[in-house]
């Protein structure tokens, strides 16, 4: 599996990689893991839905081999078809979210679909909203289409078409990532 890296111009490290055998989950916590490693050292992941409790979904909390919080470092997932989406949010960050969805003509139909009342149902409104939802931990729920985005920069990026791929991975995938810092929040 091969992982390819870049830093956003906002000085996010962002990560993906496709899963050869293992899941999804399996490797963007383990491409996380090679993001951090070097600054934090060993680090583990900690997950809780806010809503539901469960395990399974929700923010990734970062944690250290002794259970304690690496509280100055903010994470996020997203999964575009088979590949698995990190980012590392840039330190001074304290809400941070991205959203990934593959830039093909399927997606671009079920956004129009999901945002009929949009001015503009693009693929760059439905990664911002989703991405100002995780930061904002509310996630999917409620009226998360209609998250107040204040306070957040919301940056795009693009990732490349590999070469080489089936044809069903020849569309670029969309990348928005969501930050607030402490200053930004508004009051």
């Amino acid at each position: 599996m091969e992982t390819q890296q870049l830093e956003t111009p906002g000085g996010a490290r962002l990560a993906w990689a496709r899963p050869a055998v293992a899941s999804r989950r399996e490797v963007a916590r383990g491409v996380l893991r090679e993001l951090l490693v070097p600054e934090f050292g060993d680090v583990a992941f900690e997950q809780e839905c806010a809503v539901c409790g469960s395990r399974e979904h929700g923010p990734l909390r970062v944690v250290t081999p002794a259970g304690a919080s690496v509280a100055r470092v903010s994470v996020s997932v997203s999964y575009a078809g088979p590949v698995a989406v990190v980012a590392v949010a840039p330190l001074g960050v304290t809400e941070f979210g991205i959203d990934a969805e593959t830039d093909s003509p399927r997606t671009r139909a079920a956004i129009a679909e999901a945002l009929p009342d949009s001015p503009e149902p693009s693929i760059q409104t439905w990664t911002a909203l989703e991405a100002v939802a995780k930061a904002r931990g509310i996630g999917l729920r409620g009226d998360w289409q209609r998250a107040d985005a204040r306070g957040f920069t919301v940056e795009h990026v693009t990732l490349p078409v590999g070469p080489g791929r089936p044809d069903a991975d020849r569309w670029p995938i969309v990348v928005a990532l969501a930050a607030r810092t402490r200053d930004a929040t508004p009051r």
